[in-house]
Parts: C-alpha cells; structure tokens; sequence
C-alpha cells in the first residue's frame, strides 16, 4: 500500500506500507520477534522480555563497596572518639600537675623530699623537691646589711594514668628561690 501525495516543497511524499510477505502491524528491524498481545493491549516480543534494574551481580559489587566504605567510616568515627578521650585525660592530668605543684610550692617551706601517691580515677602523682644551688645574696638599700643566704628549689610533679595498655605521663617543673635556713 502505497499513498502518493505533494510535501511542503512540491514534492511528491510516499508512505511505505508493510514488506511483501509481512504481516501488518509487524515491526522491522532486528530485534523483530514474535509478537503476542499482552493484556491491555500491549505486544511482547523480545525487547518486552528485558527487565530494567540490576543484575545480581552488580547489587552484590555495590554491596561490597557500601561495606567497606562504611567500615572505614566506623574506623575514623572510633580513631575520633579515641583521640578526644585521650585529649581529655591529658587536660585532667595537667589540671592535677599544677594543682600538686601550686600545693608543693606555697604556704610552706620547701623541704627536699620525694612523695608519691594515688589521686583516684585512674591517676598516680609524684612529686620531687629538690635543693639545686645556695648561695648569700647582699640586700640592697641604704646602710649595710649583712647577705641574706637563699636556696634555688627544682619542684617537679608527675602525673602518670594508663591508656590503652601503655603508660601516660604529664610532667611539670619550676624553680623557686626561698630564703635559706642558717
């Protein structure tokens, strides 16, 4: 069946009909295949029988990959929560340091010792005073005055907890000069 007609230039337009030995309403081409009518209207051939989506393997690929990447994410999440406790001990253990230290150097006169002692929640001290130099200094001022003797003290406090199986420490010292005993 063949219609003859004029386009818009004048020319003649032909519509092609089905192939000798076709069927109507058979579609051509390669990937023509049996035709059935399917329910509501619709015809399945071979085309109608691929299914969009995934294929087994590619979902188990994508599974996989989410795996580790959310392994990784769980690694980073546990190296940040270790990091901030460790932070946080090491603020406390400072905190400690200087309050041991501020109560070895004031309000009483510095005696080399070496002391030692649990401060509870997991934290030990130590505390070392030590003579370093003595000598007499001259006062200075009108008149003479005779040297006053002084002493130079080392005062070093130690803070010690454990983490994670090792050892952890604070360390903080100060000199202090005070007069010295006759």
């Amino acid at each position: 069946m063949r219609a003859h007609g004029r386009g818009p230039q004048g020319g003649p337009v032909r519509q092609e009909g089905p192939q000798r030995g076709q069927p109507e309403g058979r579609p051509e081409g390669r990937h023509a295949g049996p035709q059935r009518e399917q329910p509501g209207g619709r015809q399945a051939g071979r085309q109608g029988t691929q299914r969009a989506g995934f294929t087994l393997l590619e979902v188990l690929i994508a599974l996989i990959i989410a795996s580790i990447a959310i392994a990784a994410l769980m690694r980073a999440g546990a190296a940040g929560l270790s990091a901030t406790d460790t932070a946080s001990r090491y603020e406390e253990a400072v905190a400690r340091a200087r309050s041991h230290l501020e109560a070895a150097s004031h309000g009483t006169r510095l005696i080399p010792s070496d002391n030692q002692g649990s401060d509870g929640g997991g934290f030990r001290w130590r505390v070392r005073v030590a003579r370093v130099a003595a000598t007499a200094i001259q006062p200075f001022g009108p008149g003479l005055r005779p040297p006053v003797p002084v002493a130079l003290y080392q005062i070093s406090v130690w803070i010690f907890w454990g983490s994670g199986g090792a050892v952890r420490a604070v360390r903080l010292d100060t000199d202090q000069v005070e007069a010295a005993s006759p």
